[in-house]
């Protein structure tokens, strides 16, 4: 993940001039990234973070929730894996990673049913072999270990068979990222990204210099 207002940005304005290196100059950047903002929050589907957290514990102003879709689950090892699509922000109690649950059940299914169990860090070799326990909290559940979540089984054989996932994350309102700063955006969206943007500028004109009273001014023959 190494995109940034900055580097979308740039991409949109070399498409706004005709592909060339220099970038179209009438092309204001300061409205590029404000419409690279909004096009972000559109595809991730972003929301305001809402939670409630226990006494003591504080979260940051202005988080958001950002939707990743089709994140793909791979066999790994005895078990099975996904890798966390963008950086999140890390927060108490693992409340980071909001969602993760199968993509081919997630839509028109309430969250808290189709939702895979969170497992907190270490603990899921203390539920091996106790049925009981696993039966409590679920038949898939996960532990988030650095940027992937990895599951107690290997869920992409049958009978469950699930190879893609759709997860949400907690990140920064995407107003507060600065130029240079890495977007929690994956790599197949940047496209899209830059695509949308593109649309929403080309069809303006260059601001028309002959309409400027000073050029006219410059123009006139002196008396």
């Amino acid at each position: 993940m190494t995109s940034t207002k900055y580097s979308l940005g740039e991409a949109v304005k070399r498409r706004l001039n005709g592909g060339e290196s220099k970038a179209a100059s009438w092309a204001d950047i300061r409205e590029i990234y404000k419409a690279i903002e909004q096009v972000a929050n559109s595809l991730l589907k972003t929301d305001y973070f809402k939670v409630t957290m226990q006494m003591g514990d504080t979260v940051p102003e202005g988080l958001m929730v950002a939707t990743y879709e089709n994140v793909p689950i791979e066999r790994w090892r005895n078990t099975a894996r996904l890798k966390l699509p963008a950086n999140y922000i890390r927060l108490p109690h693992g409340l980071g990673v909001k969602y993760i649950g199968p993509q081919n059940l997630a839509d028109g299914v309430n969250d808290l049913v189709s939702q895979f169990i969170p497992i907190p860090n270490g603990h899921s070799v203390l539920l091996n072999g106790q049925p009981m326990i696993e039966s409590l909290l679920g038949d898939i559940g996960y532990e988030v270990d650095g940027g992937y979540a990895i599951f107690k089984d290997d869920i992409t054989q049958p009978p469950n068979s699930i190879t893609a996932a759709v997860v949400k994350l907690v990140v920064a309102d995407f107003s507060t990222y600065k130029e240079y700063d890495y977007l929690p955006i994956p790599a197949d969206m940047e496209a899209p990204i830059i695509e949308q943007v593109y649309q929403m500028f080309s069809g303006q004109r260059p601001p028309d210099k002959s309409d400027d009273p000073f050029a006219l001014k410059a123009k006139q023959p002196a008396q």
